[in-house]
């Protein structure tokens, strides 16, 4: 898939890139919009959202995260383990956000056997 990269090598768009082109009328040296021989005013289509300076264009495999996200292949953020929450932290949780005792929201804990973290 195309991606821009900075000069650092982080990927700063993933796609073609969207210039966000806008008309906007052609204006002579005062300012003054140019006219056609109808007297309509010449528009010139104009980047609304130019690609900054280094930029470079190249080739990358994408792939989509768990979160929906587009990531790079290898990205780290795709092969990071998400932090386990232990049995004891979870009760207190419950416990604390529920109308169960702490002794009920361990139960209810221990019945949904999880693995122990």
């Amino acid at each position: 898939m195309t991606v821009f990269r900075n000069q650092a090598g982080d990927i700063k768009n993933i796609g073609p890139w969207d210039y966000m082109a806008v008309e906007a009328p052609r204006l002579d040296e005062a300012g003054v919009p140019i006219l056609d021989e109808a007297g309509v005013p010449i528009l010139d289509s104009v980047a609304s959202n130019p690609m900054p300076d280094g930029l470079v264009e190249g080739e990358a495999d994408i792939v989509e995260g768990p979160d929906g996200g587009l990531y790079e292949v290898g990205d780290p953020r795709l092969t990071a383990a998400a932090p386990v929450i232990s049995d004891d932290d979870l009760a207190k949780a419950l416990a604390a956000r529920s109308g169960l005792t702490p002794a009920e929201a361990a139960r209810f804990v221990k019945a949904m056997q999880r693995p122990s973290a």
